[in-house]
């Protein structure tokens, strides 16, 4: 929850647009969702059995790749409004300047 507050804290002092807001906290609570889900899936695999088992193993470490994967896709939506090189959509209003263009 403190993380969220420092976000969006950052936000207003920053000046971003409200769907820049979306994606930066959406993203942060997808990622948070699926670190719940993860410890969740972990908590009921230890009430399973508390000893060493393969299918435990690969059942947390599937949950843990999940949060890693989370991860990379919430760094790939927040890298994408500072890619350099964007689409040259005609009579766009986005305000983005082409590449060949004026």
């Amino acid at each position: 929850m403190l993380v969220l507050v420092v976000l969006a804290a950052l936000l207003a002092v920053t000046g971003k647009d409200a769907g820049q807001w979306l994606l930066v906290l959406g993203g942060w609570l997808g990622v948070m969702v699926v670190e719940l889900l993860n410890s969740a899936d972990e908590e009921s695999f230890d009430l399973v059995t508390t000893e060493w088992n393969e299918h435990v193993k690969r059942g947390k470490d599937m949950a843990s790749a999940a949060i890693f994967l989370a991860m990379v896709i919430n760094a790939g939506c927040r890298s994408a409004p500072c890619r350099r090189t964007a689409p040259c959509v005609p009579g766009s209003s986005a305000g983005i300047r082409c590449r060949n263009r004026p």
